[in-house]
């Protein structure tokens, strides 16, 4: 049954959505943060109504069914491109100051060749075998981290141990002094939102700050270690080597503060997301704590069922097309894999959590030449969390069932996740249960 989608009105944050179609008020809804209640229910009518939906606020396309998508990732035709204020029609963009500018020699603003070049070198310094060796060192993180965990009882699993543990392994290997990784707990987030349609002027403005801090920390960092090489990824990026080509200091710093986000703010609301997922269904927890061997195939299932990423975005490069719709050149196109994840014409069942669903070939970390570099990264850290977590823990609850979401769209979390954990309370473990 399709959702019925009605007009927002005025929104939160002086947004005013009233004069756009009802599913375009959505849309501006979801880039600017402010997540609908029914997001699943609104992908749901997209895919069944309109996968190929040309807003009517600009040169500005939103696809939603798995298939379109896996095909759109993997077309050479999409690449990246900027898209800026004056090529949309919305009023709220009228009086956005514009974001001070990204450092364009990052990867995540070049196409191909660039990108490929960039890419393979990268690779191998942030190498699978590489990844696996560290595993010792990511259990002897969560240990830590859960030893602390079990002398609270109660805690914000987002705050003392999803943002520790993937701080504690991105900077490892990246090399950042401890004494700077709480600082840039806060500098990461606040770059991030160079990115945010939604950001206010102070926050880009606190963007501006936070990125120019974190250029110059990276910087000192690549000189010491051009003067001093060590074993970590600081030396690996600059010793790596495509032929000829290599890459330069302002690219390093740019892939350091790349992976920095990439390795600790996203798998930090990876952890969140899951967690949060698997304790709202205390029937799939118990398959685990009874059978921890499921653990990877539910870590599959958190990162599909509620993705962090909720969409990513392309633009023509040349006139193409996705599912048969014309896209002209210079177009953007937003994928939205949070709804991809739930496509019933592709996954059995998509709306319901199932950590022994399989197959489960998701998009959480997209696809083709630009899947997610850290896949491998994330995966073991959630993975050894998780396990040792339900063997740990016979009791592992929520204390706050509803948190909400953050107001960011390019990152898709909770604002805290509050678990209590501790053994069986005496009602349960008692005579009368065990007769």
């Amino acid at each position: 049954m399709a959702v019925v989608v009605t007009d927002a009105g005025p929104g939160t944050a002086g947004i005013d959505t009233s004069g756009l179609a009802p599913d375009d008020a959505r849309f501006v809804e979801i880039f600017t943060g402010r997540w609908p209640a029914d997001l699943y229910g609104f992908y749901r009518h997209l895919r069944d109504t309109d996968p190929v939906h040309r807003c009517g606020f600009g040169p500005v396309w939103v696809v939603t069914r798995y298939d379109d998508i896996y095909a759109l990732v993997r077309d050479r035709r999409f690449g990246k491109g900027e898209l800026t204020a004056d090529q949309l029609d919305l009023t709220f963009l009228e009086d956005r100051p514009s974001p001070h500018p990204h450092d364009r020699t990052s990867m995540v603003f070049l196409n191909p060749p660039e990108y490929t070049l960039q890419r393979a070198l990268i690779s191998r310094a942030f190498t699978p075998k590489r990844v696996e060796e560290i595993r010792p060192e990511i259990e002897a993180h969560v240990d830590r981290l859960l030893d602390a965990v079990a002398e609270r009882g109660e805690v914000d699993a987002l705050e003392d141990f999803a943002f520790e543990l993937p701080m504690a392994v991105i900077g490892d290997l990246v090399g950042l002094p401890d004494d700077l990784r709480h600082r840039f707990k806060q500098l990461v987030p606040q770059n991030g939102m160079f990115m945010e349609p939604g950001a206010t002027p102070a926050q880009i403005e606190a963007a501006a700050r936070a990125r120019i801090e974190m250029f110059t920390t990276f910087g000192q960092l690549v000189y010491d270690r051009k003067r001093a090489p060590r074993d970590d990824l600081v030396t690996g990026l600059i010793e790596a080597r495509e032929g000829d080509a290599r890459l330069g200091r302002r690219e390093i710093i740019g892939v350091l503060i790349l992976l920095l986000g990439a390795g600790f703010e996203t798998t930090m609301n990876m952890i969140g997301n899951g967690l949060y997922t698997l304790l709202r269904h205390p029937e799939q927890l118990a398959l685990l704590q009874a059978d921890p061997s499921l653990v990877p195939s539910a870590v599959e299932e958190m990162l599909r069922y509620e993705s962090i990423t909720q969409m990513i975005g392309r633009m023509a490069l040349e006139d193409a097309e996705v599912a048969g719709v014309p896209i002209p050149a210079g177009h953007h196109v937003f994928a939205f894999l949070g709804s991809a994840n739930r496509d019933d014409r592709h996954f059995v069942d998509p709306d319901r959590f199932d950590v022994r669903r399989t197959p489960n070939d998701h998009l959480a970390f997209s696809g083709g030449v630009r899947y997610c570099l850290g896949a491998s990264l994330a995966r073991i850290e959630l993975t050894v969390l998780f396990e040792r977590l339900v063997r740990r823990f016979p009791v592992i609850e929520l204390v706050d069932p509803d948190p909400g979401w953050q107001p960011r769209v390019i990152v898709h979390g909770l604002r805290s996740v509050r678990i209590r954990v501790g053994e069986p309370s005496p009602a349960v473990v008692g005579p009368a249960a065990t007769e």
